[in-house]
């Protein structure tokens, strides 16, 4: 195939005109050419680069004001109280600190005393917790261990011997109550007053002879039916138990045989006062009673004092049985609690333990130190050195915070600034502040806040409140109602990772940096219009405070790495580059649109024709 370039020129050379065209279309093309290959090149993007790096990011709160003409503060206490004790007076010089006046502090005092004790107490648990275990504690724990363990043995024999002593009781009571129950069988039931009737029933009728509704003779029956019963069952259960019967057997034997010993006194005491309110009813009508009657009380009486003797050595054997158990829960808590106390020392103070007792030990610290704190409110200070101006403060008087306790005028110059609200609540007095001067360029002096009033100015919407400033040095180029600007430290933040503002990318919680992977050579803190030889790699990051020029680095990058602080595009010039086109006389005679290439394409099909 012919070269079309070259077919071109041969061409024009036969035609003249078109030799004009056709070097104005070489020209077109060469000037394309060029801006394409130098639009590429202006494309590639640059960059300013920063460095990770450590040191110490300071915040800052800013504000406009004037050097005050008037240096005077009105100096207010912190809390409500009765005045204890005025130390100025009108003229006095004092110094920063120096005290003006004393408010009751009694509550306060002690709170401070109930703290220390607390922390005092919580210091030494924790000392206590460190000290090493020695061998005397752990034998002492051993002992006492087998103390406790003796002290059930021995609550474990009584127990054996009182469930020996119960069956013994038992086998002395019915040595006894056959006797009672015969007794008082013959006294109830025999028929020796009349021959042919039973005594009870005589007993009876001869109440109802005067209370047809005498209940006596009824209670007697029932009760002595209840004793035969309660003492058949444990007279049968004794016969069939015996000394080997296990211990629950017995103590259920016992328990029988005094149930049914308190069932006889029962049947006893209501034989005997029917027996006695016959005697009585008699005797009171002028009648002289049966002669069996005073047999059948004499009876009952010896029955009473026999049956009583059965209950009472048959319940003291019971309560020593529930004695005996008790003694030995007791001591099995004993054991449990005695054998877990070997063991803690045997194994040694637990790491968590002693965490915990130190952790209560500075919550006991924090709670002195905030204790102190609100006591030394109780005292007003001067915020700094001056002269009292006025006070009329005197003993007894009550203050509140808007009592104004003295006001004091500064032997130093002052600034009065004005922040917002926003601004306003970071700034606390004593803060540091740099002071700069529109009057005096070169002049910066350091100074600290006096005060921050605690009522604001409204204007136009906008809150502000006036701030006090103290200057820590004096000049003498410094004058009244000069323009300050007051740069004051809210905050210090020492050693910690930070990069320029400028490379901190994302939004609300989502942050990254650019990071260099092939940083250059000669990289510095700061580098402008830097080429880079592989594109920087976005790197998530948790980000902390920030200030103007810099933003703290939590996590996810480290000292030294190189970042991308902004990017100097060159999409303009690709833009360029990518929408170039001949001049338009040359467009026209190339049949527009294309690049160099379409010039010779034009040019060679002129040819062809």
């Amino acid at each position: 195939m012919a070269n079309p370039i070259i077919t071109a020129l041969t061409a024009a050379k036969k035609h003249p005109f078109i030799s004009v065209m056709v070097i104005a279309a070489l020209a077109g093309g060469g000037w394309y050419w060029q801006s394409q290959r130098a639009a590429a090149v202006k494309a590639l993007p640059s960059y300013v680069l920063g460095n990770v790096t450590k040191g110490t990011l300071v915040m800052t709160v800013s504000g406009t004001g004037n050097v005050a003409s008037t240096q005077q503060v009105d100096v207010k206490p912190k809390v409500s109280g009765t005045v204890t004790r005025v130390y100025v007076k009108n003229g006095d010089v004092v110094k920063a600190g120096a005290a003006i006046a004393a408010v009751d502090a009694t509550d306060a005092i002690k709170t401070v005393n109930d703290a220390r004790i607390a922390l005092e107490t919580a210091q030494l648990s924790l000392d206590k917790l460190r000290q090493p275990v020695d061998a005397q504690s752990i034998l002492q724990s051993q002992n006492s261990l087998e103390s406790a363990k003796e002290t059930k043995a021995n609550a474990e024999a009584d127990l054996a011997q009182s469930y020996d002593d119960g069956f013994t009781k038992v086998s002395d009571a019915f040595l006894d109550l056959p006797s009672v129950m015969s007794g008082l069988n013959d006294v109830l039931f025999s028929n020796t007053i009349t021959g042919s009737q039973a005594n009870i029933d005589y007993y009876g009728d001869r109440l109802a002879d005067y209370d047809r509704f005498s209940p006596f003779a009824a209670d007697a029956r029932a009760k002595y039916d209840v004793a035969r019963s309660a003492y058949d069952a444990a007279f049968a259960a004794y016969k069939t138990d015996s000394r080997q019967s296990n211990d629950a057997t017995k103590e259920a034997l016992l328990k029988q045989t005094y149930d049914a010993a308190l069932a006889i006194s029962d049947a006893v005491k209501s034989a005997s006062n029917l027996v006695q309110t016959y005697a009585d009813k008699l005797t009171s009508v002028g009648k002289k009673p049966a002669t069996q009657a005073m047999t059948h009380a004499n009876t009952l009486s010896a029955e009473t004092g026999t049956v009583n003797g059965i209950i009472s050595s048959t319940l003291t054997v019971i309560r020593a049985m529930d004695a005996d158990r008790k003694a030995i829960a007791s001591a099995d808590r004993t054991i449990a609690e005695r054998t877990g106390s070997l063991a803690e020392l045997q194994k040694g103070v637990d790491p968590l333990d002693i965490r915990s007792s130190q952790l209560n030990v500075d919550a006991r610290q924090a709670a002195l130190d905030d204790a102190r704190r609100k006591l030394a409110d109780y005292t007003v200070t001067a915020p700094f050195d001056g002269v009292i101006a006025a006070t009329t403060l005197k003993r007894g008087d009550n203050v509140s915070s808007g009592t104004i306790a003295a006001t004091l005028i500064a032997q130093q110059k002052m600034a009065t600034i004005s922040l917002n609200e926003v601004d306003a609540a970071k700034v606390q007095p004593g803060q540091a502040v740099t002071l700069t001067f529109d009057a005096i360029p070169d002049l910066t002096i350091a100074g600290s806040v006096a005060e921050v009033q605690a009522l604001g100015a409204t204007s136009q919407g906008v809150v502000t409140y006036p701030v006090q400033i103290a200057f820590d040095t004096q000049d003498a180029r410094v004058r009244p109602s000069m323009t300050v600007t007051a740069a004051i430290i809210t905050k210090a933040e020492q050693d910690v990772l930070m990069v320029p503002s400028g490379a901190v990318k994302g939004q609300s919680s989502a942050k990254y940096v650019l990071v260099v992977v092939n940083p250059p050579a000669a990289s510095g803190a700061a580098q402008r219009g830097v080429s880079l030889s592989m594109p920087p790699v976005e790197t998530a990051v948790e980000v902390g405070d920030s200030n103007d020029e810099s933003t703290v680095i939590v996590s996810g990058v480290t000292e030294g790495e190189t970042v991308v602080t902004s990017t100097i595009s060159g999409s303009a010039a690709t833009g360029a580059a990518a929408g170039a086109t001949a001049p338009r006389g040359v467009q026209s005679l190339i049949g527009g649109g294309g690049g160099g290439n379409a010039a010779f394409r034009a040019v060679g099909g002129a040819s062809g024709r």
